[in-house]
């Protein structure tokens, strides 16, 4: 995604229940809207804006998490 894409997260690719607890304690889970605010450089952390009325909560994951996450462009958020 580029800085500021939005789309809906389609698959959390990962079996470790543990990954999956914590996305979901953050709302990054399948059908939840999602917006890509910034990608720090050289593999580094990813800031996102998830759906929690109307995209209330900007989180900061890494790149390794997020490559987890499977997202579909442009569904309306």
């Amino acid at each position: 995604l580029a800085n500021g894409a939005q789309g809906v997260v389609s698959r959390v690719a990962s079996h470790d229940s543990n990954m999956l607890r914590y996305l979901s304690s953050l709302n990054i889970k399948p059908g939840m809207p999602i917006q890509l605010m910034s990608r720090a450089p050289f593999s580094g952390p990813l800031r996102v804006r998830v759906a929690n009325g109307n995209f209330q909560d900007e989180h900061v994951i890494g790149a390794e998490l997020a490559s987890k996450v499977w997202v579909e462009i442009g569904h309306p958020a």
